[in-house]
């Protein structure tokens, strides 16, 4: 739960957005759902934060009531319930420092899905016809649990596994070793399910997402599922 605070000032490093509701009675008839278009990894390089406080203006007591953390959704929106007419300010909440953006990208042409904390290579990608999909997910900046991953120069096909078992068998089929992609998180975490197209003859065989709907919508067409291939921070 957020923390209440007197006024703007003590938020105003954090301080993502204000918006103000306005009516004659403050009261609203009900309860309405508030809906912020939202970037995750903008706002952590501008607040240092993952998390968004929200708050509202107490015109009685003239102080920023805290109404609640809340999380971005799936389709980039932050949500929130208001019942008063008032301002609302987002603010970030906790550290970033201890963990890695690391983005999502597809390829048109292959159907590859690619994942990189790396923003230069990002970009690069972006240049040659790849799109780019955002905030695909955020790890640990280190942990006991190094997500290996591979490139396959033959079908141009990166694969991503914990196993140091299957990163060994693949190296040994050809598959170049690219060291670690990034680091899973060890006991609790968002898990990331691994699903396998065994119709796919190139690149974009394997896909991870923390999206059950996706997975499932995948597996209705066809494609394995091989189960929680890693766990996410979020």
């Amino acid at each position: 739960m957020a923390k209440k605070v007197s006024n703007l000032n003590e938020v105003k490093d954090k301080r993502l957005a204000a918006l103000m509701f306005e009516d004659n009675k403050g009261d609203l008839p009900g309860e309405a759902l508030i809906r912020v278009k939202t970037d995750t990894t903008l706002i952590a390089e501008t607040t240092g934060c993952y998390d968004v406080d929200v708050f509202y203006f107490n015109k009685a007591k003239t102080a920023l009531e805290p109404i609640g953390k809340v999380d971005d959704s799936l389709d980039r929106y932050f949500e929130f319930p208001i019942t008063h007419c008032s301002v609302y300010v987002l603010a970030g909440n906790g550290p970033a420092a201890d963990y890695v953006n690391m983005l999502r990208l597809y390829n048109p042409n292959s159907g590859e899905h690619f994942f990189t904390a790396n923003t230069q290579e990002k970009e690069t990608l972006v240049k040659a016809g790849w799109k780019d999909e955002g905030l695909g997910f955020v790890t640990p900046k280190k942990s006991t649990i190094p997500v290996y991953r591979l490139y396959n120069a033959n079908a141009g096909d990166h694969h991503y596994t914990i196993s140091k078992e299957e990163r060994d068998n693949l190296v040994k089929a050809g598959w170049k070793d690219e060291g670690i992609g990034w680091y899973a998180e060890d006991v609790n975490g968002v898990p990331m399910y691994r699903v396998y197209n065994p119709n796919a003859t190139g690149a974009g065989s394997h896909h991870y997402t923390a999206n059950e709907a996706e997975r499932d919508s995948l597996v209705k067409a066809g494609w394995k599922d091989e189960g929680v291939g890693f766990k996410a921070s979020r």
